[in-house]
């Protein structure tokens, strides 16, 4: 990834147009804020190889939103052009796919996509919704995508697991939060998570706000133990610090 600007891609079919637009809305704030770059394909001026331009905007993406439609996976070129790029991207490069549900599809049957959480279920598709709920779903969006790149904006850090016994917080600490991470990395079992991530973003979502009862150390603590427990995924992430994913039985 080339682009020292933040980057994130949308990708949508032209016949949902309109939630490019809303979603545009909720993004604007972390626009201004970060500096970041938006981009979805209404930008490519007359005269450039379109493809050509995709290609570009893709290999410097570091988040991706996809607005999944019927019209989305009836999409030729984004089934071989677009998904392809993205999900290598997100194996090898860790760019951060977010799926939101426009309507009744096939995405958790569609090779590829399946594997990744959606910001909202099948059962709940933007379309079925009120505008005002349809704004807390964006809103989400906009959350993820700011702590994201938050994190990627780190001073890098050296960090790795050592093999030595970590440092325990109080058993009753340990226990309870040690559950709490557990439910929180199996309900978003699709992502990778630090502690700072975990702290920042988990405790905005609903039924795990006491995460801000801990300190991000407690928090990391137990991520650690639970990695040489064999009970997470632990790799790498973005700026040296370690990222944490639930391993499914």
């Amino acid at each position: 990834m080339s682009s020292e600007t933040p980057k994130v891609f949308i990708s949508y079919s032209h016949e949902d147009r309109e939630w490019v637009d809303k979603l545009q809305v909720h993004l604007a704030p972390i626009v201004r804020e970060l500096g970041i770059d938006v981009w979805d394909d209404s930008r490519i001026q007359a005269g450039m190889k379109w493809s050509k331009k995709i290609n570009e905007v893709l290999a410097d993406a570091q988040v991706a939103i996809l607005l999944i439609s019927p019209h989305f996976l009836a999409s030729e070129f984004i089934a071989n052009e677009e998904l392809p790029y993205l999900l290598k991207a997100a194996d090898k490069d860790g760019v951060l796919i977010i799926p939101i549900i426009l309507s009744g599809t096939r995405f958790d049957k569609t090779p590829g996509l399946k594997e990744f959480q959606a910001i909202n279920s099948l059962d709940n598709p933007l379309k079925a919704l009120s505008e005002v709920e349809c704004d807390e779903v964006l809103d989400e969006v906009a959350e993820a995508v700011e702590v994201h790149l938050l994190e990627a904006s780190e001073p890098q850090v050296s960090q790795t697991i050592s093999k030595e016994p970590v440092g325990q917080p109080s058993a009753k600490v340990s226990s309870e939060l040690e559950d709490l991470i557990i439910k929180f990395l199996t309900e978003w079992n699709n992502w990778y998570f630090n502690a700072t991530r975990i702290y920042n973003w988990g405790a905005k979502r609903s039924g795990f706000e006491c995460f801000k009862n801990y300190s991000p150390a407690e928090i990391r603590e137990i991520l650690e133990n639970l990695a040489k427990l064999e009970r997470l995924k632990v790799r790498e992430g973005k700026k040296g610090s370690m990222v944490y994913k639930i391993v499914e039985s």
